[in-house]
């Protein structure tokens, strides 16, 4: 087994300048995201290994320090084993659900909403969606556009041309509309992110909303997620 020493950078130089570094691009961080200090967290994680690469580093030193068989070397070790042992129980996912959201099993929910969506939506229907896709995933229901599947706000809200729109991954107005006026059998709806939507509107999410009622009649809703409830539209009698 290679010693403590073994495992110390050969000079003291090699992590002072790691050190630097990790401080340096932490510092960019707080400069770049000073306007919004809540999302910080998220763009430290890149960073995270080489501060446990730091700390194993001076870690390591500070037993090579300590004589073998003596209570500091020892107190060193069961200390180590602590501070490993523990995060496996108490460190989780902070974006996995926990109290009330726990109890209403949002898991099964979306499954089950997946599964009703299904009995809505036949599996080759043409399907224009819109909304948040966890649950439109689960269905394995088709995907009308990727730009669709991979973003709820996908129409842009400036003035651009259409390649422009296309290649920053959002839907076109003209898209939309072909989609709804003839192209689409269905459209999948998430009336949640709708409404908190609707203030922010801009033209093309309007006529969106015309279209639908001019050419779709509501066939139903699945409420089983609790977070978003989508309303299922089934093209009129042409």
């Amino acid at each position: 087994m290679p010693s403590i020493r073994y495992l110390t950078p050969k000079r003291d130089s090699d992590a002072e300048t790691t050190g630097w570094v990790f401080a340096c691009a932490i510092s960019a961080l707080f400069v770049m995201y000073s306007w919004n200090f809540r999302w910080i967290g998220l763009y430290f994680l890149p960073y995270a290994p080489v501060l446990a690469l730091l700390l194993g580093v001076g870690y390591a030193a500070l037993l090579d320090t300590a004589r073998a068989r003596r209570w500091p070397r020892r107190l060193l070790l069961i200390a180590l084993a602590v501070l490993l042992l523990l995060p496996l129980y108490f460190v989780r996912n902070p974006l996995l659900p926990a109290g009330q959201a726990l109890a209403q099993d949002p898991f099964r929910a979306a499954h089950t909403a997946a599964a009703r969506l299904r009995t809505l939506v036949p599996g080759d229907a043409r399907v224009f969606f819109y909304g948040l896709n966890v649950v439109y995933y689960l269905a394995e229901l088709p995907v009308s556009h990727l730009q669709q599947a991979y973003t709820p706000n996908q129409f842009a809200r400036i003035d651009a041309p259409d390649w422009v729109l296309k290649r920053s991954g959002f839907v076109t107005a003209g898209e939309m509309r072909d989609w709804l006026t003839t192209e689409a059998d269905y459209a999948v709806i998430d009336s949640t992110f709708l409404q908190g939507e609707i203030p922010h509107f801009g033209e093309t999410e309007k006529e969106m909303v015309t279209l639908l009622e001019r050419h779709f009649e509501h066939l139903g809703t699945v409420t089983d997620y609790p977070h978003d409830l989508y309303a299922v539209y089934r093209r009129r009698s042409r």
